[in-house]
């Protein structure tokens, strides 16, 4: 399986910064407005990068989960399989009956 060790590290290292930024943000706004104003948009690219973080995390155990789902051939397409085998098998005969003429 991936080692997805280092996209791990990085979702809990953003998930303590919001954290961190919604326990000081308000402090922060009474103190300094333009310092606030940054943090808000530094958490708000944080919380966009987590979201495409926990995305990618997820995506192994979908691909697993497709993987392991029972996918059965359907009748038409086995039936479609034979007939153009067959038509394979009949060229090819036919081919090389014509060339030992």
């Amino acid at each position: 399986m991936n080692d997805l060790s280092a996209v791990d590290r990085r979702i809990e290292y953003l998930r303590r910064k919001i954290y961190e930024y919604d326990d000081t943000g308000r402090m922060d706004a009474q103190l300094n407005p333009q310092v606030a104003i940054q943090k808000s948009i530094d958490q708000r690219d944080y919380q966009e990068e987590l979201e495409q973080l926990m995305y990618l995390r997820a995506l192994p155990a979908q691909l697993a989960k497709r993987a392991n789902e029972n996918t059965s051939i359907k009748a038409w397409q086995a039936a479609l399989l034979v007939m153009f085998s067959t038509v394979a098998v009949v060229i090819a005969s036919l081919a090389l009956w014509m060339v030992s003429l």
